[in-house]
């Protein structure tokens, strides 16, 4: 300030006048200027600071629409092979983006693949299976269509097989049906019946015979083999090899019809029980006997007894047995043609033949044919035709003897 009035001093008024007045002027003027240029200042930053909001906000827009575009993109995948997948795609595909556009697109995409879920459990719901829970809980697990369409290819099949296993039940029991009422038989079904045991047994309940028919699986299904043998043991033919030696079902068959004898294995062929059980039936059925039954002496006794005919089969070594032969004689007087020659010129047991069937006498020697004893027996045949032979023979011994 001293510096400013010296200056002053040094200067005339009116030059100091001039001068303060110029100062002031200016002063005004820059103090009037100096608002003006704030303001403007101002407004520019303003502007800048709108138009950088604006750019954040149109790249935040941007970055927001692109987040969406990829969000729905995934979304889309899970329908690949879906018949909307395209439609869809061109959609996403589109120029005219939009948050809204976008969000209708993504609502769209989750209803179809709701959609085909619940379409999935409606078809679930038809299948008559306990596989369905767990079904329904892969139904629920899924996130794309392919998997769905998995699924649904395998609940399409099992329904598929659900419905041909009712209409076979259903032909099944018409078959059936028909056979009770021998409307149709076994033989002349399809091999699928005559594979089905149900069938089958209706089968041989209406007609036991049907069992040549069934399928050879069921021939060795012991139930199968009982059923038809409980009503004709000769049946036993027509049963599996396997059958054929299980002693129970055989003994059975036996039971039935002794000459089932002649269709059972080779090594039951050696079994003496059924060989008794056989053999008291039919004595004959020796011949179709295991070498080790034909050399067994309780056994030809029990078939001579049955059938004195049944002395042809047995071994050589029997056929010399006077209590065999005896017995075969008492039974069949014929069968003295297969005795031992010295059976044959024996007259203790040769009367036991001739007594029985006095046409045996031609299978004798002739020291038999000229024996008092035998000769009586012949006289007293012709006059006690059906008498007691017993009787003929303790009187023709008597009559020998005096």
């Amino acid at each position: 300030m001293k510096k400013i009035r010296k200056i002053f001093n040094k200067l005339g008024l009116t030059t100091s006048i001039i001068l303060l007045s110029t100062i002031t002027s200016c002063t005004n003027q820059e103090s009037n200027e100096k608002p003006s240029i704030k303001h403007n200042n101002n407004n520019n930053r303003n502007k800048t600071k709108d138009e950088s909001k604006k750019s954040e906000r149109e790249n935040e827009k941007t970055k927001n629409i692109k987040n969406a575009k990829e969000i729905v993109k995934l979304s889309i995948q899970k329908l690949e092979e879906h018949p909307e997948y395209n439609k869809l795609l061109d959609r996403l595909n589109s120029n005219d983006d939009s948050i809204e556009k976008l969000t209708k697109l993504k609502q769209d995409i989750d209803e179809i693949f709701t959609n085909e879920k619940n379409n999935l459990k409606n078809e679930l719901n038809k299948l008559e299976s306990s596989e369905k829970i767990a079904i329904k809980q892969k139904i629920e697990e899924s996130n794309n269509y392919k998997t769905l369409k998995q699924i649904k290819s395998n609940i399409q099949q099992k329904l598929e097989e659900q419905e041909k296993l009712k209409k076979d039940v259903e032909e099944l029991e018409n078959t059936i049906k028909n056979i009770k009422t021998k409307k149709s038989k076994l033989s002349e079904l399809d091999d699928k019946y005559k594979k089905n045991k149900n069938v089958v047994l209706e089968a041989i309940k209406v007609d036991a015979t049907q069992i040549e028919f069934a399928n050879q699986e069921l021939k060795n299904d012991p139930d199968v083999v009982k059923e038809a043998i409980n009503q004709n043991g000769e049946l036993l033919k027509f049963a599996s090899d396997e059958i054929k030696n299980n002693k129970n079902v055989v003994l059975l068959a036996i039971s039935k019809a002794a000459n089932a004898y002649k269709y059972i294995s080779n090594i039951l062929k050696a079994d003496v029980d059924l060989a008794k059980a056989a053999f008291a039936k039919d004595g004959l059925l020796i011949k179709e006997a295991d070498s080790k039954i034909k050399t067994n002496e309780e056994i030809a006794l029990i078939a001579v007894k049955q059938n004195g005919l049944a002395f042809e089969f047995i071994y050589d070594t029997l056929k010399s047995n006077s209590d065999v032969a005896i017995e075969a004689f008492k039974q069949n007087g014929l069968a003295l043609q297969f005795a031992s020659e010295s059976l044959r010129n024996s007259v203790f047991t040769a009367r036991y033949a001739i007594v029985n069937n006095p046409k045996a006498i031609e299978f004798t020697t002739k020291k038999v044919k000229k024996d008092p004893e035998i000769m009586c027996i012949l006289a007293k045949l012709g006059t006690h035709q059906k008498n007691d032979p017993d009787k003929i023979l303790e009187e023709c011994e008597v009559a020998s003897n005096s």
